[in-house]
């Protein structure tokens, strides 16, 4: 198993490297803001690749890659860095990384690439024992045919339980979850299938659960029948209960979005419990089965949740009480900007505070308020939303307040951000602008300081760069890189009236990369030079 550490002394960052890495056979042992920690990490617990950012106080980049490699001196490095400065360019290939990749270039694709060619190097060089991934793809494999015998009745649990312990395999069943996957009408889907294009679709289908569920620890992935996947999540050392629930009814839910999104079927998605034990697994598995059979009065294409109604239940049997959000209609009135969503939220934490409900109901009703919060910022394409106030890092601001009215404060002013973006790109689709531009414009205004282009903008919306060419200057009358400009150019107004910023200190900090392209721009947009109008609100 490849260990890779990374650093980055901004957490959001962090976060981000955190969610781009999917290699199978690597893990992350460490991840780290500060450079110190880091080294403290590597000299104890020698890791194979380290990805750092280069610009961090204190230790920086080029610091941090010379020291750890005293520790390791077979640690292969990724650099990466918002600063196009030659000097860390130079030094950190002189100190051995293996790629250096700026911060607004930095995605999946170009971490993927930059670890699979750290690995090359590693494995060329005989730092990971081939033997090792044999081993384990066999150990996987075993585990694969036990579950699956168990689950389609072949053999009971203790039998199962008694091969884990006869081929020495290790299983953690202290933290795992069942989620089980049935793609609605499959017969009808198949019936004119031949078998290749059966293979195809059913291997297409696998392919987007693995890639749903490719952060989880360990998993495994059993097809009980064809059409239907029961999907084992294991999340090794994990002890909060809540995280496992979050995560789980993410991934629940991105697997029934993503096959209908990418495939145009439903699918039935039934998330069970929280298991204990090889026992509890197949009575998770038969009570999700009870449940999806339950969609013949519910409807197809649902996401059932066993975890959240079994922890629910136990917490009324302890407080005689539950106060708990309605996620759905948190969700409609988040989706139509209906503000009377913040009394809900305040009503909710008055509950909360009025009946002492124990802390893991509140801990529920918080994942549940968030969940429908992203859901809508999903569909709306609220970028800065998902990519500043992640999740991860919104639970974990209200989870750190010491008071339920700190808290309701914090959520109703989330809440206030997410119905302000909805009504803004309402306005937008009510302007007469098609879905695609009214997109286009939206991510323009929230990525106007990074280098883009059409095509990658294309890219990123998942349409051919000459639609979007054609529908974006139709709808706005003007082509994309003058409209990228001209928000530029508003916003380079909005800080030169603040008195805060010198000209020249303006032009990069709203995507600019040459002062005299933005002097260019800005007259030819304003009729007059950026000293000229500085010069204006100076005199009004």
């Amino acid at each position: 198993m490849i260990k890779i550490v990374i650093v980055d002394d901004d957490a959001l960052a962090l976060t981000k490297l955190k969610e781009i890495i999917h290699i199978r056979n690597t893990k992350i042992a460490g991840e780290f803001t500060q450079a110190a920690d880091a080294l403290e990490f590597i000299r104890n617990h020698p890791a194979d690749i380290l990805v750092t950012d280069m610009k961090m106080p204190k230790i920086d980049g080029i610091d941090l890659i010379r020291q750890a490699k005293q520790y390791v001196p077979g640690l292969e490095v990724i650099a990466i860095s918002s600063y196009k400065d030659f000097h860390y360019v130079k030094e950190s290939f002189r100190e051995g990384s293996v790629d250096y990749i700026l911060k607004h270039m930095l995605d999946e694709e170009s971490m993927t690439n930059a670890l699979l060619e750290a690995i090359s190097r590693i494995r060329r060089s005989g730092g990971e024992m081939p033997g090792e991934d044999v081993m384990e793809d066999s150990q996987n494999a075993l585990k694969e045919k036990v579950f699956s015998q168990m689950l389609r009745g072949e053999i009971p649990a203790e039998k199962a339980g008694e091969s884990f312990q006869k081929y020495k395999i290790p299983v953690d069943f202290g933290s795992t979850v069942l989620i089980l996957c049935e793609i609605d009408d499959y017969p009808q889907i198949s019936e004119d299938f031949q078998q290749e294009d059966r293979r195809i679709f059913l291997n297409a289908v696998r392919n987007l659960i693995e890639r749903v569920t490719a952060k989880v620890p360990e998993r495994i992935m059993i097809s009980v029948k064809e059409g239907c996947y029961a999907v084992i999540l294991s999340y090794v050392d994990v002890k909060s209960q809540l995280y496992i629930y979050s995560r789980s009814t993410q991934y629940a839910r991105q697997i029934n979005e993503n096959i209908k999104k990418m495939m145009n079927v439903d699918v039935s998605v039934s998330l069970g419990t929280l298991c204990m034990s090889i026992r509890d697994i197949l009575q998770s598995y038969e009570e999700c089965r009870a449940v999806l059979a339950g969609k013949l009065f519910e409807g197809k294409g649902k996401v059932y949740n066993n975890y959240n109604q079994d922890l629910m239940q136990k917490q009324e049997k302890v407080s005689g009480q539950t106060v708990k959000p309605e996620g759905s209609k948190l969700y409609q009135k988040l989706a139509s900007a209906d503000r009377s969503c913040l009394a809900d939220v305040e009503d909710i934490f008055d509950g909360y505070k009025e009946g002492k409900v124990p802390q893991m109901v509140i801990d529920l009703g918080i994942v549940e308020m968030l969940n429908a919060a992203y859901k809508v910022a999903e569909e709306n394409r609220l970028e800065y939303v998902k990519e500043q106030e992640n999740f991860h890092v919104m639970y974990h601001r209200v989870k750190r307040l010491e008071t339920l009215d700190e808290m309701k404060e914090v959520m109703r002013a989330f809440y206030r951000k997410i119905c302000g973006g909805v009504s803004k790109a309402q306005k937008m689709k009510e302007s007469g602008y098609s879905k695609y531009t009214a997109e286009a414009v939206q991510y323009l205004k929230n990525h106007y300081r990074d280098a883009m282009s059409l095509q990658q903008l294309a890219e990123h919306m998942g349409i051919h760069y000459a639609y979007l060419s054609k529908r974006f200057k139709q709808d706005t009358g003007v082509n994309f890189g003058e409209y990228l400009n001209r928000i530029r150019i508003e916003k380079a107004k909005e800080l030169i009236q603040t008195g805060n910023y010198r000209i020249k200190e303006v032009y990069a900090d709203v995507g600019f990369n040459q002062y005299n392209y933005f002097f260019k721009v800005f007259k030819q947009v304003e009729g007059c030079t950026p000293v000229e109008f500085e010069k204006k609100i100076k005199n009004v």
